[in-house]
């Protein structure tokens, strides 16, 4: 699990605690949360190679409760079934380098009111936004 630890240590990197989820943008490699912490600082999370995404039940809260990096989870599942029912056990190789990575695991950012924001990816890092 030394991956999956990597992964934690990362998701540290921002202070989760009352911080505002401003903006989630989604190109072909990467989908990259726009995160304001308590303290005004811009983070950018980025989720590469990502699987998937799902945010249902979304109403008026942004502020996040909670995020945390899971090997398992029933939206990572859906993904991987998907893919396996589509291209096989072993799907060709992608055109993102990210989303050929053997790992794959699940971020799970709860906000306020219980809504979830879940994203199946292959890798995490965090920057700093401007």
């Amino acid at each position: 699990m030394t991956g999956l630890s990597n992964v934690t240590l990362t998701l540290h990197q921002v202070l989760w605690a009352d911080a505002e989820l401003g903006r989630i943008e989604v190109d072909y490699d990467d989908l990259c949360l726009i995160v304001r912490e308590s303290t005004g600082s811009l983070k950018r999370v980025i989720c590469e190679g990502y699987l998937g995404f799902e945010l249902a039940g979304f109403w008026d809260e942004v502020v996040i409760m909670s995020a945390e990096v899971v090997a398992g989870g029933s939206f990572l599942d859906r993904c991987l079934s998907s893919l396996d029912r589509r291209l096989g056990h072993s799907p060709p190789a992608s055109g993102s380098e990210a989303r050929n990575r053997e790992r794959a695991m699940q971020l799970v950012l709860t906000l306020d009111d219980g809504c979830q924001l879940n994203v199946a990816m292959k890798g995490l890092r965090v920057e700093v936004a401007n």
